[in-house]
């Protein structure tokens, strides 16, 4: 492998409401083509990476498409910390921070699946199941992680070796594998 990527021209496509529909897969391609011809592992190397191969004028359209997650984040963080924040109260603030917590509740923003999101307080049952939903399969899918992760290092021992890369091949099936991505 080489250690540099290939400067690619995102195809940023048709623009809808002012923003660009496919920024977000010409940066996923851009990061897909820095890892698949770099050696790197580092993340921030491979963003620093991408961010070289972007030609300048995408920069700011590949930038409005990262955010993306990044919001979703910060939304999720403060919606469970106004969720989590009744657990903490003193005896002495609780009514006032009832009040307060409650009203920091019905604020948060939460995704209810097919692109939409919504004001907790605005949920309804069937948007309160899916989001219980997506969480236990996101749960679920980080356990298959976590058990796939387990079971190669018990193959290390087994095969007393250092590294996943001196496993046998046999070892190493798509069964064992799949929850490693």
């Amino acid at each position: 492998m080489t250690t540099t990527a290939n400067t690619v021209r995102p195809d940023l496509g048709a623009q809808e409401g002012g923003h660009d529909i496919t920024a977000g897969s010409a940066v996923a391609a851009l990061i897909r083509d820095v890892i698949n011809t770099t050696s790197l592992t580092d993340p921030q190397v491979i963003a620093e990476q991408v961010a070289t191969s972007t030609p300048e004028q995408y920069l700011r359209a590949a930038f409005e498409s990262l955010l993306v997650e990044h919001v979703r984040s910060i939304l999720g963080q403060q919606r469970n910390k106004a969720l989590s924040a009744a657990t903490r109260q003193s005896a002495s603030a609780k009514l006032r921070g009832r009040r307060d917590w409650w009203a920091a509740v019905l604020e948060s923003r939460l995704y209810v699946g097919a692109g939409n999101w919504r004001m907790l307080g605005d949920c309804t049952a069937t948007d309160l199941s899916f989001a219980a939903k997506q969480r236990r399969e996101d749960a679920e899918r980080e356990m298959g992680r976590a058990r796939t992760y387990d079971t190669l290092r018990s193959a290390l021992r087994v095969h007393k070796v250092a590294t996943v890369a001196e496993l046998p091949p046999d070892v190493l099936t798509p069964a064992v594998l799949r929850d490693v991505a």
